[in-house]
């Protein structure tokens, strides 16, 4: 019985150069995309807080339309929005607490404005203000056009939008 040999296989696995080459591309790879991951983290914190002044402003305006006039600074507006912490004064959100402050609160005859501002979790401080503006003069609030306005930089600088 003569059985025709098999050869002998030469390359039973990887070689060292082809395993480097595959952890060098997953390196690359994981390089690329924490630094991306964690921006949208913190992308997606800012915009909670944008959300909870939102929802602050919303609890305001409610206040507004039953008694005509902004809640003074540092209110608690508890029994109108549940959801919010409010605070006298503007501390750092906690993961367990969504914390508001009443910053400004003029109510000047039928000029008014009310400003709120929070912290997120990154450190950021925003800031939201309504303006109503009946008598055509200059804002009580340092704006001289009504609506809505929004500042990423704690009330130093306003925009229409975030």
């Amino acid at each position: 019985m003569n059985r025709a040999r098999l050869p002998a296989r030469a390359d039973a696995g990887f070689t060292l150069i082809e395993l480097m080459v595959v952890v060098l591309i997953i390196a690359i790879l994981m390089a690329v995309a924490i630094p991306t991951f964690l921006g949208a983290r913190k992308q997606a914190i800012d915009q909670a807080a944008h959300s909870n002044l939102r929802t602050a402003l919303l609890a305001a305006k409610a206040e507004y339309t039953g008694n005509q006039f902004w809640p003074p600074v540092g209110a608690d507006l508890s029994a109108v929005e549940t959801s919010l912490v409010w605070k006298a004064v503007p501390v750092v959100a906690s993961d367990a607490a969504v914390v508001v402050h009443i910053a400004n609160s003029r109510n000047m005859g039928a000029d008014s404005c009310l400003e709120l501002r929070n912290f997120s979790r990154t450190g950021r401080n925003f800031a939201i203000m309504d303006v109503v503006l009946t008598s055509g003069a200059a804002g009580p609030c340092g704006v001289a056009t009504p609506g809505t306005w929004f500042s990423s930089d704690g009330g130093a600088t306003w925009q229409r939008s975030w």
